[in-house]
């Protein structure tokens, strides 16, 4: 992780239940597609050096976004 990097442990999974399929939340509330992804990664925030873990849900779209800028695959149980 590099000075500049201040979050780590990017994850992306499908979402199993219907009830956290409700909408994208990957274009800050705008996106109108229904999540399909689950996004998750931990951060620093503040000076102080704590430590958060974000979870979001994320389209198609949005999902293949996270996985490229963070390298990862994206799981293949919502493609088929």
């Amino acid at each position: 992780m590099s000075d500049t990097d201040r979050s780590w442990d990017h994850r992306l999974v499908v979402l199993e239940n219907d009830w956290q399929r409700e909408h994208c939340s990957g274009s800050r509330g705008r996106c109108l597609e229904k999540a399909i992804y689950g996004a998750s990664y931990s951060y620093v925030t503040g000076m102080c050096g704590r430590t958060t873990r974000r979870f979001t849900t994320l389209c198609e779209k949005h999902a293949e976004q996270f996985a490229e800028r963070h390298s990862l695959i994206i799981p293949q149980e919502a493609m088929e």
